[in-house]
């Protein structure tokens, strides 16, 4: 739940009240701004002596309809709302029918308790509340709609959000589902799905098909077997993911046959020759790390892959390129210096609360620990 600390503006009457603590009463009709968590939140949605007003629209949000839900979202870089004043704005019920109950912003997402009287959330909450200058949404926003029901799987995949999580199920979802969400049903779409992933395993581990093959035919039995709705299945597919490991297919073989590739690696062996051996799988392990703090595992592999033909050719005696290969694929694992790098580190940057800052304060550490054993056991392990 929440208390008194957490109030951060308390109106009456349209009067705001500077000086309330832990002994002030609240009244009808008062109108409260707090700091708190999205569990809290739906926790007091049950209260029946609390209205929530949506902060775009200024009306009463009414829970307990039958055709709303609750999802909690964070702005990704196409969602149309970033750029734009939250008072000012009418797109969130133009595009989504959606109205905004609750906004924590990417910069105070570490903020926690007892921290709701710091300066920095009441300077935001005046900034939330007036149109001029206002506060601007941006990636990585956090937001609490109140949206139509179904809009949690019409936006589940979309590139408007970069995550979504359905805060509440109506009771008359579960009765609609019926048979469904039976425990009968959910224990045979687990079995099914667990026997699919050994089935690929198996496949792949034994040479029988490509992993490509094996891939494809465990989709298709997931659908098949109504474990993997079709339409989700479909939703699943990242048109931009795609179109980059695409672009960085054909760049990587441009850059193979201008001889791009050639003088990159040319200039990285006469900078490290002098290192024998271990100047080049540093050269590889650094050019590849840093590739992967924009970049998809994917196209840095792709990128990488002509250049380490290259360094591993001019040298002399040659490198073994299996083990060049090694240490571009072990760089490549390394997408931890940043929360764009991968869907999952966004995913988690936005509820776990963490900073930018924080993931190359953390990763830079690890990526050294694994850098240095890779560039020293990589020639003796693998031979």
């Amino acid at each position: 739940g929440w208390e008194v600390s957490d109030i951060i503006r308390l109106e009456r009457m349209s009067v705001n009240i500077v000086d309330f603590d832990e002994d002030t009463e609240v009244q009808q009709y008062d109108v409260i701004y707090i700091w708190s968590t999205a569990q809290s939140i739906l926790e007091l949605l049950h209260s029946p002596s609390v209205t929530f007003m949506a902060l775009d629209a200024g009306w009463e949000y009414q829970h307990d309809q039958e055709n709303r839900e609750l999802v909690e979202v964070v702005l990704d870089g196409l969602c149309p709302l970033v750029g734009q004043s939250l008072v000012s704005t009418k797109l969130t019920e133009k595009i989504y029918a959606a109205n905004c109950i609750a906004v924590r912003p990417r910069s105070m997402q570490h903020f926690s308790k007892p921290q709701a009287q710091a300066e920095e959330v009441k300077e935001f909450l005046y900034s939330l509340r007036h149109a001029s200058p206002g506060h601007k949404l941006e990636v990585g926003d956090n937001l609490l709609l109140d949206t139509p029901r179904n809009f949690f799987q019409q936006y589940e995949s979309s590139a408007h959000f970069a995550s979504l999580r359905l805060l509440q199920i109506r009771e008359h979802e579960e009765e609609d589902d019926g048979d469904e969400n039976s425990a009968f049903e959910r224990k045979r779409k687990m079995v099914t799905s667990g026997a699919l992933l050994l089935g690929m395993i198996a496949l792949v581990a034994s040479s029988t098909v490509p992993l490509l093959v094996a891939s494809l035919l465990a989709t298709f039995g997931l659908v098949f077997t109504g474990c993997l709705p079709q339409q989700s299945a479909f939703n699943a597919i990242k048109i931009r993911t795609i179109l980059t490991i695409v672009g960085a297919f054909g760049i990587g073989k441009a850059m193979g046959k201008t001889g791009v590739a050639k003088v990159v690696a040319t200039l990285l062996c006469e900078w490290l020759i002098r290192f024998g051996s271990k100047g080049m799988f540093v050269a590889i392990f650094a050019a590849t790390v840093s590739l992967g703090v924009v970049f998809h595992a994917t196209a840095v592999v792709i990128l990488m892959f002509p250049i380490c033909v290259e360094m591993c050719a001019a040298t002399s005696p040659p490198i073994p390129r299996h083990q060049a290969v090694a240490v571009l694929m072990i760089g490549a694992g390394c997408q931890m210096l940043s929360p764009v790098s991968y869907q999952t580190n966004l995913m988690v940057y936005a509820s776990g609360h963490y900073r930018f800052e924080d993931f190359p304060r953390v990763g830079i550490g690890m990526v050294l620990v694994i850098g240095i054993i890779t560039i020293s056991l990589v020639d003796s392990l693998v031979i």
